[in-house]
């Protein structure tokens, strides 16, 4: 006659583990739902930072190449036709004693 009484709360022990389970994965799963709601954010963020450096870049990359090309079809060529200039002047220095007027005197000359 008592079996039956036991092996009743045998189930309703074995319900309430089982219920008592099934609470702690609820809860563990919400958590779990916070944690990839949080990596996803900071996913979302530094895409965020690697679109904007990455945006940052290529304009600095654009602002260099426009001054290279400023700098070669202008300033190299200036330097390279002077120093041609210069290149082909014979500036002859015969005494110790000469001065800046005559050594400018000399380069205008030419």
């Amino acid at each position: 006659m008592p079996l039956p009484f036991i092996l009743a709360g045998v189930a309703i022990v074995a319900a309430g583990y089982g219920v008592k389970k099934g609470i702690d994965a609820l809860d563990a799963n919400c958590e779990a739902d916070e944690f990839i709601k949080k990596a996803e954010n900071l996913k979302e963020e530094a895409k965020r930072k690697a679109d904007s450096a990455q945006s940052s870049r290529n304009q600095a990359l654009v602002r260099l190449g426009k001054k290279k090309l400023h700098v070669l079809s202008h300033t190299v060529s200036n330097f390279l036709d002077h120093f041609h200039r210069l290149k082909r002047l014979r500036i002859t220095i015969g005494t110790k004693d000469i001065d800046m007027q005559d050594l400018r005197k000399q380069i205008s000359d030419a």
